[in-house]
């Protein structure tokens, strides 16, 4: 997969506008490999529909707006996949790590703490019965996170998920969030019933 922004290799500059014979000349220069090898395909390439644009830009290009996230890759992050089995798969990211069309990232402030609820077991019995369809293996539609009810944290208790999720203390994390949410003992019980 090649994601290439409008006007890259200068996509940082917000002077440029429409397509930009310097960007190509810089892209020809800094990264001559990639642009002789899409430079084969010009002519396909500038044929790419100009109608969802309005505008034409760098034929090497995205036409879809798409840079203003680019930065989010190199972010710490929440990587998750759009297909999920019996867990939950969600792992936070230090490593610059790209996902392709299946995989999603979220990035923010108190991501320790958020993949400590998005890994618990109430959490994860909510995103399946409620927002999945409740099958083995399901689709997983990144829309239905505007949905979910997550609580905000005090201080206190974004430090103790963090060091939870640190020391990897998966069990012991369920038990706070159980206790943050208010669920009974009949109510943790019919839920790990519901999730074996």
């Amino acid at each position: 997969m090649l994601y290439i922004p409008w006007h890259f290799p200068l996509h940082k500059e917000s002077s440029i506008t429409g397509a930009s014979k310097k960007a190509e000349r810089e892209f020809e220069k800094q990264f001559p490999a990639i642009y002789n090898h899409l430079l084969k395909y010009k002519k396909k390439l500038e044929q790419r529909n100009r109608a969802e644009t309005g505008i034409r830009y760098e034929w090497y290009a995205l036409q879809r707006w798409g840079a203003n996230y680019t930065d989010d890759f190199s972010k710490q992050k929440i990587v998750f996949s759009r297909i999920s089995g019996k867990e939950p798969c969600f792992a936070i990211d230090n490593h610059d790590v790209l996902t392709n069309d299946t995989g999603y990232i979220i990035v923010g402030e108190k991501l320790d703490y958020l993949l400590a609820m998005l890994t618990s077991n109430l959490i994860w019995f909510a995103l399946k019965r409620f927002y999945m369809g409740g099958g083995i293996e399901t689709e997983f539609k990144v829309n239905n996170l505007d949905n979910l009810s997550i609580l905000l944290p005090c201080s206190n208790i974004e430090k103790k998920f963090e060091s939870l999720i640190k020391s990897q203390k998966y069990k012991k994390i369920n038990e706070e969030i159980y206790k943050l949410y208010g669920l009974s003992e009949e109510e943790i019980n019919c839920l790990s019933f519901q999730l074996s």
